[in-house]
């Protein structure tokens, strides 16, 4: 549908492709708050997939699914929210303002809990790329020394990056003269690393990288499953 059959009030198309339409509205030029309030709102729609804004320009770019909603519905859909939007101008009203606050405070909220997941995500497939070759290797008892140090590399990373946050809070608890599972995990991953660097560098005694690499990637899967569980329940209770 091109916009021949139906005229928006408070909107002007720019743009269309068969999934993509861009618009500008006057509601939210310069209007953070509004433009927030606006992809939220239309991001509880399912068939629309993503919602990007330029405020000073009050444009905003909506990509979505034309099968689930067509573009004709969704035209109506656009002006129906801008008008709906447009009726409480007035900023000095104390409650329409409180709302837009606290729209502002989730969206906010929510992109914090979509970035954890991101970041667990990211931790546990760096960990288990890495130490894979490591457990493998481990689980084969070599005697090559180039393999020995190729345990070493890869696992380095593994404790000191993926595993970092642990040994934070283990330092923190520890100040504190208290512990939890990251104290447990601190200690069994540092015993297993230290005991094997001199280990390496001495060329005698067993190499343990293997199992500090593992505990590290098995706990940040459950940390990982755990934050995208809390998510869709998250979800579901905003829904």
């Amino acid at each position: 549908m091109d916009m021949q059959t139906f005229t928006p009030t408070h909107y002007k198309l720019i743009h269309q492709l068969t999934r993509r339409i861009r618009i500008i509205s006057p509601v939210l030029k310069n209007d953070a708050e509004r433009s927030t309030i606006f992809e939220i709102i239309l991001k509880k729609r399912p068939e629309i997939k993503k919602v990007r804004s330029v405020v000073a320009l009050g444009c905003v770019i909506i990509e979505f699914d034309p099968a689930g909603l067509p573009k004709k519905n969704l035209f109506i859909l656009l002006d129906a929210v801008l008008g709906n939007i447009a009726q409480r101008q007035d900023s000095s009203h104390t409650p329409h303002k409180k709302a837009m606050d606290t729209l502002s405070q989730r969206r906010n909220l929510i992109d914090k809990e979509y970035q954890r997941i991101a970041d667990a995500k990211r931790r546990f497939i760096w960990s288990s790329v890495l130490s894979f070759p490591v457990v493998v290797v481990g689980m084969s008892m070599p005697s090559t020394r180039w393999l020995h140090w190729m345990q070493f590399i890869l696992t380095t990373p593994v404790v000191f990056w993926a595993g970092r946050s642990f040994f934070v809070k283990a330092w923190r608890l520890a100040k504190q003269r208290t512990a939890n599972m990251d104290s447990l995990i601190a200690l069994g991953v540092g015993s297993a690393y230290g005991y094997s660097l001199p280990a390496l560098l001495n060329r005698r005694g067993h190499l343990y990288f293997e199992a500090g690499a593992a505990i590290i990637s098995f706990v940040l899967l459950g940390r990982f499953l755990e934050e995208r569980a809390k998510g869709k329940a998250g979800e579901a209770i905003r829904q």
